[in-house]
């Protein structure tokens, strides 16, 4: 029986998605970066598989070359339509950190859909800056766990501008925007609250696991026009496929902590 002829070999597809699935599972349970390293290497081996023709003929390659480029205008199609569906630029996307915890884990795939996001809104009178200068947040106390060990902490419980107050709601939507500045790359975090002015709106937003508001670090509001739209469906684990294809193999350190109470 020659090498080609071989079982594995004949069936070589389906041991690297068996492979590439025991390697996520694996990551997932350990957080060891090596599973995620051999992860993306089942990933690459499986495009290749699917890619090269099955003998170096004119016909062959040929008949593998149509096929290439039929797969790929069936997922620009299946993406276009999903755009238009869901109405939003983004309808997948990946978690790729921890700050929502225990909601969303690092790793999960989300559908993302447009339209209205649910979060109570203040009515401003001017510009955002004056608005923002005028706001003054609640702290409450919460509990901070770093590797293993509970500590006191406190987190934003509520935020008032313009004289009304707005309090931490986990049934206000998730939701993905561009941050401000923008080397941050997307972000997934709850719409803590609406801010309009009768023209334009936008958001303060705070992950679950973090202490604080977004605007109280780095980021500023979050025009409306930088949101992508509301997390409608979670899809565990799928996202690491993208994390290991683009090199993403060790957790960020916020992943070592987790924050409870205080909202």
């Amino acid at each position: 029986m020659s090498f080609k002829e071989h079982f594995l070999w004949k069936h070589r597809g389906t041991a690297f998605a068996i492979l590439l699935a025991v390697s996520v599972l694996a990551f997932y349970a350990t957080r060891e970066p090596i599973f995620a390293v051999t992860g993306a290497l089942f990933i690459v081996l499986l495009f290749i598989n699917d890619a090269l023709p099955e003998k170096w003929t004119k016909k062959d390659a040929k008949k593998s070359g149509v096929e290439l480029v039929i797969a790929l205008a069936l997922a620009i199609g299946l993406w276009l339509a999903l755009q238009f569906i869901l109405q939003t630029a983004s309808p997948i996307d990946v978690v790729t950190s921890c700050s929502m915890l225990p909601a969303f884990e690092r790793g999960d795939m989300i559908i993302v859909r447009g339209g209205t996001i649910n979060a109570p809104t203040i009515s401003i009178p001017g510009s955002i800056e004056d608005a923002l200068n005028s706001a003054t947040v609640t702290k409450s106390p919460c509990t901070l766990s770093l590797a293993g060990a509970a500590q006191a902490a406190q987190c934003t419980y509520a935020v008032t501008v313009e004289g009304q107050t707005v309090t931490a709601n986990h049934s206000n939507d998730v939701i993905v925007f561009e941050p401000q500045p923008r080397v941050y790359g997307l972000i997934v975090h709850r719409a803590f609250a609406r801010l309009d002015n009768g023209t334009a709106e936008w958001f303060l937003t705070k992950g679950d696991n973090n202490l604080g508001l977004d605007q109280e670090s780095v980021f500023e509001a979050v025009p409306r026009q930088d949101v992508h739209g509301a997390v409608t469906l979670r899809i565990p684990l799928l996202g690491f496929l993208k994390l290991f294809l683009f090199g993403q193999f060790s957790e960020p350190q916020g992943c070592k902590a987790l924050v409870a109470g205080g909202n």
